[in-house]
């Protein structure tokens, strides 16, 4: 039986597994940047660049093998 999970969840999930290198899901706001970046986005906080543009949650959260 599947489970639903919010978008807020999915991203906590994700992460938590991205902290360990250093990296870091975050939301896109309406503007400038939406459509180069996508909604949601992979940022590397050490250097602060993006790394992953356009990240579909559900695809990125089953890569990383926190949802089945």
């Amino acid at each position: 039986m599947a489970t639903h999970i919010s978008k807020g969840a999915l991203v906590q999930r994700i992460n938590g597994l991205l902290a360990q290198k250093h990296e870091m899901v975050r939301k896109t706001k309406q503007g400038k940047w939406h459509n180069d970046l996508g909604d949601y986005y992979i940022i590397d906080f050490d250097h602060n660049v993006v790394i992953e543009k356009h990240v579909d949650l559900v695809k990125k959260a089953k890569e990383l093998g926190v949802i089945n």
